[in-house]
């Protein structure tokens, strides 16, 4: 069976290619610290493990609407408004499998063959992957170190073309976890909006 050329011009992720170098490394006894998967070191604690049996013992084991059971999203909400004093409302929460997912169904909503993504780096490197998925073309815009890894407003003016359509930022932290300022990401972006 041929793949489309779309399937084509994308390459297999980096961090999973890693991972089995990382457990090649490991079985020949070498200790390895691995930065590529962003999994936790530990186990699943107790109570989600209590919870999950839980609900499959009450039969909680059918489809769900796609954007997530409400009482989730709620928890979701209430989590938001107490850790962070952010207000969201459930119809606002979409529940995904992970981060990957979520994400190149939105590139796959927003972009198309023609469009450029702005992608602040260093990134996620399944960032590029997914906008090329899309057929748009990733346009990666180096952050300094120096700078801490925040976005500067030239280094977008730089790279803006009319035919941007969409600043692909990771919104609150940078792979490093360096955080971005809330006003210098909404600076960027309104850079990036420009006409």
């Amino acid at each position: 069976m041929m793949l489309t050329k779309r399937i084509q011009n994308i390459k297999p992720a980096a961090t999973l290619a890693l991972t089995g170098k990382v457990a090649e490394l490991r079985k020949q006894g070498i200790d390895v610290i691995a930065f590529n998967l962003g999994e936790p070191d530990f186990g699943t604690p107790q109570n989600i493990c209590d919870a999950a049996k839980a609900a499959i013992d009450a039969q909680k084991t059918k489809y769900t609407v796609v954007s997530g059971i409400m009482d989730l999203k709620e928890a979701i909400c209430a989590k938001f408004l107490k850790d962070n004093n952010v207000v969201y409302k459930p119809n606002e929460i979409c529940i995904g499998t992970g981060a990957k997912q979520p994400l190149v169904n939105a590139v796959l909503a927003l972009c198309e063959e023609g469009d450029e993504v702005i992608i602040p780096t260093p990134c996620w490197v399944s960032y590029i992957e997914m906008v090329k998925l899309s057929g748009a073309t990733p346009v990666l815009v180096q952050n300094r170190e120096g700078r801490r890894f925040r976005p500067q407003r030239g280094r977008y003016q730089e790279s803006h073309h009319t035919e941007n359509k969409s600043d692909h930022d990771q919104h609150t932290e940078q792979p490093d976890r360096c955080c971005i300022y809330k006003r210098t990401a909404h600076r960027a972006r309104r850079t990036c909006l420009q006409t």
